[in-house]
């Protein structure tokens, strides 16, 4: 792989650029295989979004991109994350959540938002650690106490750990 830096100082982003709309092109096909419930296809395209995220990451991690670092970095491990996290939806089983679960902690270490900490805790959830889940939901809501996605989720996981009768919050959820 070419190094980015040019001699004048600058890099040349174009290669990163490119995998991205790669990536992005492989999760609009998964999400049509998906549509016409075509798991293999999916799966197939899922795997390539993988791949093309990995080659961005990679890419990357050869730019100096300041102070924007954490914030380019994170967001490049929560894609590819959830790619992950998508590709076990339809080939559960595999360590495509290990995976995703990873690189959404390290996206949440890089760039700490509530969208990330929601994300994470659904991998958790999906993973089966409701435990673990939860604190990601309540990460989610320390950063921002009006998310409702997370609200909501964390409502489904606690109506799960008992069984199925709905859990009243004495506290009030601010929306």
């Amino acid at each position: 792989m070419p190094y980015l830096r040019k001699p004048e100082g600058r890099y040349d982003v174009s290669g990163m650029h490119a995998e991205l709309r790669k990536a992005d092109a492989a999760l609009d096909k998964a999400d049509a295989k998906l549509q016409k419930e075509n798991r293999n296809g999916a799966k197939t395209a899922l795997k390539k979004a993988v791949k093309h995220f990995n080659g961005a990451i990679e890419l990357s991690l050869q730019i100096d991109f300041g102070d924007k670092r954490g914030e380019t970095l994170g967001r490049l491990y929560y894609y590819r994350g959830r790619a992950a996290a998508l590709l076990n939806k339809v080939e559960s089983g595999s360590a495509n959540m290990d995976k995703a679960i990873a690189d959404l902690v390290k996206s949440s270490e890089l760039n700490p938002t509530a969208e990330i900490y929601l994300r994470l805790g659904e991998a958790y959830a999906q993973a089966g650690d409701l435990d673990a889940a939860m604190e990601s939901l309540h990460q989610s809501i320390r950063i921002d106490a009006n998310f409702v996605d997370a609200h909501v989720l964390m409502q489904l996981i606690d109506e799960e750990r008992s069984g199925g009768k709905i859990v009243r919050y004495t506290e009030p959820v601010v929306f």
